[in-house]
């Protein structure tokens, strides 16, 4: 599937396009569910083939009973309903874990037990309050949008309701735009528009379609970003490990580093500084006498004066493959636990490791920057939380 990159030689952030070209995958009386960069179907029988799309339409006018007949109508939020000719199917909603109910509209008795449906391995999934959902009346495939809890991949999720009790029979994930092989949480639009943080990256995106028959998925080509360094801001170099960002190593003075990248500010701070890179700099903290009198007199003379926090957006750095633009979930994943700290508009969310502490800015559940600090400053929840409100 090509994927063509509309953009010039001048980078402009914002002004600047990738589209994706549908792929369709679809069978007769399938149900097609338009999702970010090409038209997947879920079908009954068979693996899902090549053939024309079906469009996700569907009016359907049923009777219903009186509410009062139905579960959940006492908890006053409601479930969400789907309707066959003889029976309501409910969906719980706002949950994170996804349950379906069923009753026969004549009698209002249960069908089945409720049922908690999870993925083949066993992975919850969580609905939102208002849990859009459509049910194929010829084939009792129930298809409700819903977040998978294992990497919080939004999708829909199906499940054959011709069972009893209901059963898992498939998840379309609809998170395709991945930046340098990194999921970017909540983009699902058609239409991925480029931004500063896209330079020097790679660009692409996927979607794969599965039911109980088999699965395909499809993915575009991928689009490399050109980096347009600034007039005095270079490109980012090097990699990012456990004690270093580029340049920048934890445990350095503040002259070293300075000396090693010379366009930087203070921007005012005391005690961090920002040094300029294309597409985005990274910030560099060092400890303030607060911090240093938090600390043994041992730890105090070999830190003071050097670094002992950094951080940065740029999607040119990872560490251990979690990069600025993916979810905490798939983050905390592969960093391992950790601990949170909310303070002012952001989460921070440190994670001590071998070696250093991986210390993420987060916003709405996702990661804003990527950054390491210094082991002997967060050795406690209590001194991590020094440590993060001596720079936040």
């Amino acid at each position: 599937m090509a994927m063509p990159a509309e953009h010039g030689e001048r980078f402009v952030p914002g002004a600047v396009a990738v589209r994706a070209v549908a792929v369709r995958a679809a069978c007769a009386a399938a149900v097609a569910l338009a999702v970010c960069c090409m038209a997947l179907a879920v079908t009954t029988g068979a693996a899902i083939a090549a053939g024309p799309t079906a469009p996700y339409t569907a009016t359907e006018t049923i009777p219903v009973g009186s509410p009062s007949q139905y579960k959940g109508s006492a908890d006053g939020i409601g479930w969400g309903l789907a309707l066959s000719p003889t029976q309501v199917f409910d969906v719980s909603p706002h949950t994170n874990v996804l349950t379906v109910a069923c009753h026969e509209q004549s009698t209002a008795a249960e069908c089945w037990a409720p049922e908690t449906i999870t993925d083949s391995d066993g992975h919850n999934f969580a609905t939102s309050g208002e849990p859009g959902l459509y049910l194929n009346q010829s084939t009792g495939r129930l298809y409700v949008y819903a977040t998978r809890g294992s990497d919080d991949t939004g999708g829909v999720v199906c499940i054959d309701t011709t069972a009893a009790p209901a059963r898992f029979c498939g998840f379309t994930p609809l998170t395709p735009w991945y930046r340098d092989g990194t999921p970017l949480a909540g983009v699902t639009a058609s239409t991925y528009r480029l931004g500063t943080l896209d330079q020097g990256t790679t660009i692409h995106c996927t979607i794969t379609g599965s039911n109980q028959a088999g699965s395909t998925s499809a993915t575009s080509r991928t689009v490399m970003i050109p980096i347009h360094p600034g007039p005095h801001c270079a490109a980012a170099t090097e990699t990012m490990t456990a004690t270093r960002i580029g340049l920048v190593a934890l445990g350095l003075t503040r002259a070293r580093v300075r000396r090693r990248l010379r366009d930087h500010s203070d921007r005012g701070q005391r005690y961090e500084d920002f040094f300029c890179l294309a597409p985005i700099g990274i910030r560099v903290g060092y400890p303030s006498p607060a911090l240093l009198r938090s600390i043994s007199s041992h730890a105090r003379a070999k830190l003071a004066g050097t670094v002992v926090w950094a951080s940065t957006a740029n999607p040119y750095y990872a560490l251990d493959g979690v990069r600025a633009g993916e979810s905490i979930t798939a983050a905390a994943r592969a960093l391992g636990q950790g601990n949170t700290f909310a303070i002012g508009g952001n989460d921070w969310y440190v994670a001590r490791g071998k070696g250093a502490t991986a210390v993420l800015k987060v916003r709405q559940g996702v990661v804003q920057e990527v950054g390491i600090a210094d082991d002997a400053l967060t050795a406690t929840r209590a001194s991590q939380r020094v440590l993060m409100g001596s720079f936040s």
